[in-house]
């Protein structure tokens, strides 16, 4: 498929669909509510084949990223009864998915409360109950796979796994690409649990487990096989990705192109694909000009050493550290004096009497001299751990978007790395039709900034480099153009919370670029949602900073920012195209 034939696509697409795919995101409820939205607003034109095939394939994508959604396997098995495209065995098992029910709703009232307390061992207690009392119910398995997305406890998980593999076909054409074990289970369960459950399945969930272990090869060759079963565009992109972190390039930017070819409408393949082919996904120098490295930090003085050993084991670059130490009253100040006397003047340390709160931490920081000095300063949480070449990653991020004055990275949780914290974020904004035919915008949810990733696990479909509207504070550059010119931290978002997005959307009013840099992960030591077990009184916070965020833009700035953000979507799209020629 050359580029006008992608372009064609595109540009067939109804407004508000090209608009809700340029901003990318996982294939989960999103997505579905777009292909329900598009068959209901589905022009009678000659590009209705072409749009009928989208929604179809928009429906299966949603499904293959979770085939125990009972809302995704519903509407699948619905779609593919209409419109044929999935094997028989895996036919029945969307419907055995559609179709998989709880035997009574108060478990799914006790569930609901411990994945809203992220109670890990009260979930995995009730799912192992469920699992005895309801056996071979699938409705349990979609959570018992997120919990160890979440949780990182692969040994856990694999007892469930372990459970699908009695009635795997040995004797199968794809069994010499299998690893010998994969064939009968290491379980000492005498049965088969879930036996609707087709090979190609449990393949890959077998596939999935060996990459949450790390283990690419196997999961590599379980995803191949699994595709060669039943041909799902998502085992070839995630088979892609095992490639792709075992270095070999070529192979995997093969698996993309076929990937792209099959499911052109999928934002994340191209920009993954292009970001290969050019290797901008690879880390270059350091970013231009003279740096400051800038953490602030309040008795977290355990988190503080260890990010702090991560950028001392990483390539400075000769970039210089600021410290300030916002009143801790732990052993913060015994970490940071142990750390100056590891790395001499590459390390400047502030101590301020109290918590002076965030906004004004990073005001403070900047007022020094040295910092004033700089080109470029990179804020970077007391928790926040980069790895060895990180620097290189914002230095090529820089060479793509020269103009870009935000940059921002991947944040992954520590103890869950699959979990995804925050990636390139957007306005959760989209077009619809009007009874007259004309398109008209509208805010979901009030003007919501979203990271475009739910549930699913991190396996890399976010790991590309393109404009966005805002990035995660957690580790993010600043130049000095953009310090000087669009100004501070906002003191109204005191003591935390909000103080950088408020930036970066003053940043866009006033035309400056930001950028996603997906390639460049970085560990978050504090977990995200439930599991930081946040206080009341940090909601109550976060609550009252998000009303401010919002009393602060009105409706026509926002609107304006949308409009902006798809106009940079569309172009970086439109110049990617031209390099599939």
């Amino acid at each position: 498929m050359n580029a006008s034939r992608y372009r064609h696509i595109w540009q067939a697409m109804p407004a508000f669909l090209r608009t809700a795919l340029l901003r990318g995101g996982d294939a989960g409820p999103r997505l579905l509510n777009a292909a329900e939205e598009l068959m209901e607003a589905l022009p009678a034109s000659a590009e209705e084949a072409l749009l009928t095939g989208i929604f179809t394939d928009m429906v299966s994508a949603v499904w293959e990223a979770s085939f125990f959604d009972t809302r995704a396997a519903s509407v699948m098995h619905q779609v593919d009864r209409q419109i044929p495209v999935l094997p028989d065995d895996m036919k029945r098992f969307a419907a055995a998915c559609a179709a998989a029910r709880p035997a009574d709703m108060t478990s799914v009232e006790r569930l609901e409360d411990a994945v809203a307390a992220f109670d890990v061992n009260t979930l995995k207690a009730l799912l192992e109950e469920r699992r005895r009392c309801e056996p071979g119910n699938l409705y349990w398995f979609r959570f018992a796979r997120w919990l160890a997305f979440r949780s990182g406890d692969t040994e856990w998980y694999a007892s469930w796994v372990d459970a699908l593999q009695n009635t795997l076909p040995g004797g199968d054409a794809f069994s010499a690409n299998v690893p010998s074990h994969a064939a009968s289970s290491s379980t000492s369960r005498s049965a088969d649990e879930f036996p609707a459950v087709p090979s190609a399945a449990r393949l890959a969930l077998r596939a999935e487990l060996a990459f949450l272990r790390g283990d690419m090869p196997r999961a590599g060759r379980y995803f191949a096989a699994a595709y060669t079963l039943a041909p799902l565009t998502d085992f070839l992109v995630k088979q892609a990705e095992c490639l792709l972190r075992q270095g070999a390039r070529e192979e995997a930017a093969a698996c993309l192109r076929q990937a792209a070819l099959r499911r052109p409408w999928q934002v994340n393949i191209l920009l993954r694909l292009t970001d290969l082919l050019a290797k901008r996904n690879l880390p270059a120098g350091s970013p231009a000009g003279a740096g400051k490295i800038l953490l602030y930090t309040w008795n977290h003085a355990d988190d503080l050493d260890a990010a702090l050993a991560a950028l001392a084991a990483s390539d400075l670059h000769g970039t210089g550290i600021a410290a300030l130490n916002n009143g801790s009253t732990d052993h913060t100040a015994h970490v940071l004096r142990a750390w100056q006397d590891r790395l001499g003047k590459t390390l400047e340390v502030v101590t301020v009497p109290t918590n002076m709160g965030a906004p004004a931490a990073r005001n403070w920081l900047l007022c020094l001299e040295s910092v004033r000095q700089a080109d470029w300063v990179i804020y970077l949480d007391d928790d926040a751990l980069v790895p060895e070449h990180w620097l290189g990653w914002f230095g090529a991020a820089q060479a793509a978007y020269p103009q870009a004055e935000i940059i921002g990275c991947r944040v992954v949780e520590k103890s869950a790395p699959m979990t995804l914290q925050s990636v390139d974020l957007h306005f959760d904004a989209g077009l619809h039709l009007t009874d007259q035919g004309r398109e008209q915008r509208h805010l979901s949810g009030g003007s919501v900034l979203l990271p475009y990733a739910m549930e699913a696990g991190d396996f890399g479909q976010f790991s590309y480099l393109r404009p966005c509207m805002s990035v995660t504070g957690c580790c993010h550059l600043i130049t000095r153009r953009s310090l000087d010119q669009v100004g501070n931290f906002d003191l109204r978002f005191s003591p935390s919370q909000f103080d950088d997005y408020e930036r970066d959307l003053r940043a866009a009013l006033a035309g400056r670029q930001c950028v996603y840099q997906g390639h460049l992960p970085v560990r978050h030591i504090k977990r995200s949602g439930a599991a930081a077990g946040t206080p009341q009184k940090q909601l109550a916070n976060i609550g009252g900073n998000l009303y401010k965020l919002w009393s602060t833009y009105s409706n026509d700035d926002v609107l304006s920012l949308i409009e902006t953000d798809t106009e940079a979507l569309r172009k970086d799209l439109e110049e990617r195209l031209e390099w599939l020629e």
